[in-house]
């Protein structure tokens, strides 16, 4: 039992530091999206985006599930900045 219980602590603690860095990594390589509408052509939101592809002319965009319009959206949009603003 005892061995079980420190077990458990030590997993414990391992997964709240482990969530506090990764917390932390997502907070700072993140930045507000103004908008997901394709509509809106304005893309300043977007150039931090641009700054951290840097000259990459690859880029790995990850596949949307069924149904999720929302991320269908923001996807869309963000194809359209890649493809006018930065020649993808």
């Amino acid at each position: 039992m005892q061995k079980a219980l420190l077990t458990f602590a030590s997993l414990f603690l391992l997964i709240t530091v482990t969530g506090q860095d990764k917390g932390s990594l997502i907070l700072q390589h993140s930045f507000p999206v103004r908008s997901i509408s394709i509509a809106d052509t304005s893309y300043s939101d977007l150039q931090p985006l641009a700054d951290a592809i840097g000259n990459a002319r690859i880029v790995m965009l990850g596949e949307m599930d069924n149904g999720d319009g929302e991320t269908f959206k923001a996807k869309a949009r963000l194809l359209r900045f890649l493809h006018k603003k930065m020649g993808f």
